[in-house]
């Protein structure tokens, strides 16, 4: 797959996160399989794209409008903050 997100990371990362403790997170829902591309450029990501089942008549308020709503943000917030508390974890267990 060849398209602009792939040189957004790439410009983005090569330039500014290299060397920080920088994640991409894949959405829930995503249609995009990039985790062979980020393994291979060895960019950190947390593939949360299957984390909860995405009903989208629950999770968007219009039709034809592809944003997600208020109710799945609050849900998704705490998928990504219980992925996050354990990477700092197993980081910091790492560390001792």
């Amino acid at each position: 797959m060849r398209d602009l997100d792939q040189t957004i990371i790439k410009f983005n990362y090569d330039k500014n996160f290299k060397n920080d403790d920088f994640y991409v997170v894949i959405t829930p829902g995503s249609e995009y399989d990039i985790t062979s591309y980020l393994s291979n450029k060895k960019i950190k990501f947390i593939d949360m794209s299957k984390s909860f089942k995405i009903q989208k008549e629950d999770y968007i308020s219009f039709k034809y409008d592809r944003h997600y709503n208020g109710k799945f943000n609050k849900i998704w917030a705490w998928e990504l903050l219980t992925d996050v508390y354990k990477l700092a974890k197993n980081q910091l267990v790492a560390t001792v």
